[in-house]
């Protein structure tokens, strides 16, 4: 059965993203049903994310200048509208490795979830290695932790732990954006749920992964970490390419209309995330419920805290032979 996967990555002058493609595609085994968004936010020819060669027609390249970048949730926010009714979804960085038959092993676990364990609207999603073992057991991070923030008092900067090899998923209600598996229909939701009420999330660095969790798990999407990874991430990328996109802003002079901006897409996201929220279209769980699923206990006068039992139980169902 032809099933296709929509791949999304947004880049910032990221040098690597080139070779990430090209592992995409050459690792996959069937390359010709991957197709690819990509937001290029660069400076010019030497950090351009352009690939040509046999699998360029499978990508939709969007260029901005790196100057007008709007952060990683804004970048996800333009992607998620290329999207045009593919089987599968994928979020990945710009900056990963992948592993032999990806895809392949991607759709069988999908597949394992949803129709053996009954898992409605599986996602799989973790913090992926920084580099790929060659085993079969390579060690993956389950997201179980999140701070607040301290302004607008909700969850981000998640943190995780290790789990090495296994044949176990582990339930949790985060989700990690650079290794981000699901149904078509995630996309398609993420693209509605992000633009009907009219918010632009520019400049957010805290708290993307959060919003996108609580819109899937309010949705019914259940969230499982694998056993196993089937990509590899380059993390030493992230605060360099952080600091780079805020001394942009500075040098134009524009540093305070960002932060204004920033400032204005935090708070509609503390918004989206209240848990005392009414929303006023129909959810299968409440805002509130995704807090307590996360591990918070909510107070009326402080700020939410969080117990720490998730990094300690998990649900679990067993990984496909």
């Amino acid at each position: 059965m032809d099933e296709t996967i929509f791949v999304t990555v947004p880049t910032y002058r990221d040098h690597r993203c080139r070779r990430t493609l090209h592992g995409l595609y050459k690792n996959a085994d069937r390359p010709d049903l991957i197709h690819t968004a990509v937001l290029d936010q660069h400076a010019g020819a030497s950090d351009a994310c352009h690939v040509p060669g046999r699998w360029s027609c499978n990508i939709r390249r969007t260029s901005i200048p790196y100057e007008k970048a709007k952060g990683p949730l804004f970048a996800r926010q333009l992607l998620c509208g290329m999207y045009n009714g593919e089987t599968y979804f994928m979020m990945i960085d710009a900056h990963m490795t992948f592993a032999s038959s990806w895809d392949t092993k991607l759709k069988r676990e999908y597949a394992h979830l949803k129709y053996r364990c009954g898992v409605a609207k599986p996602v799989i999603s973790a913090y992926t290695p920084p580099t790929i073992t060659g085993t079969k057991t390579g060690e993956v991070y389950h997201i179980c932790k999140s701070k607040v923030h301290e302004t607008f008092r909700y969850p981000g900067a998640a943190a995780s732990t290790q789990i090495v090899g296994g044949d176990r998923y582990s339930q949790t209600p985060y989700l990690s954006c650079h290794y981000c598996f699901s149904s078509g229909g995630l996309c398609d939701l993420f693209r509605r749920e992000l633009t009907w009420r009219g918010h632009t999330f520019k400049h957010v660095f805290w708290g993307e992964e959060s919003l996108l969790a609580c819109v899937a798990y309010t949705n019914g999407y259940d969230v499982y970490t694998p056993p196993r990874a089937h990509a590899s991430h380059a993390y030493d990328t992230l605060d360099r390419h952080k600091a780079s996109w805020r001394d942009s802003y500075k040098k134009n002079g524009q540093y305070e209309l960002m932060r204004q901006q920033q400032r204005i897409s935090e708070s509609s996201i503390a918004t989206l995330l209240d848990p005392a929220q009414h929303s006023t279209v129909p959810l299968e769980r409440s805002v509130r419920e995704f807090w307590l699923a996360a591990g918070f206990v909510l107070s009326r006068d402080g700020p939410p805290t969080q117990t720490g039992r998730m990094c300690s139980t998990y649900n679990i169902t067993k990984l496909p032979a």
